[in-house]
């Protein structure tokens, strides 16, 4: 039998709360397993699953989404692999656009940097006007 870890362990170790480990086995996206004393018991494949999870939060995928996403592992079908796909696109895009405007603000920032430190006169604030403008129309979708 693979080494398992309490939930105070995979809390530690992860740096998940333990609460949160406890929802994520409600929404069955985690089930670790349960000794005869009903304490869960986590495997590596959960250790795995819960990094996974993380990520994908961090990657702003909702709780449903991860799920359907996991679904995969334990034996798809062609529907949900083609759901799945069309979902890991969408995000791929959606990241994609954020990772563009985010190259952006980092222009902006720099600009705004460049400008306090050589003291340039308010005239060149009319460019960093025109960026903000411009990445707020694009925040907006305009």
């Amino acid at each position: 039998m693979d080494k398992t870890m309490s939930i105070m362990e995979v809390s530690e170790t992860l740096q998940i709360p333990k609460d949160t480990l406890r929802y994520y086995d409600r929404l069955s996206l985690v089930s670790p397993q349960r000794g005869e004393n009903q304490y869960r018991y986590y495997t590596q494949g959960d250790m795995h699953d819960l990094q996974y999870i993380e990520v994908m939060k961090y990657a702003e995928f909702s709780l449903k989404e991860i799920e359907k996403i996991l679904l995969n592992k334990q034996g798809c079908t062609e529907e949900n692999l083609k759901d799945t796909m069309q979902l890991l696109e969408n995000k791929q895009h959606e990241l994609k656009k954020k990772i563009e405007l985010y190259h952006h603000i980092m222009g902006l920032i720099t600009d705004a940097m460049d400008m306090l430190y050589e003291k340039k006169p308010s005239t060149e604030s009319e460019k960093l006007n025109q960026m903000i403008s411009n990445i707020f129309n694009e925040i907006r979708g305009k």
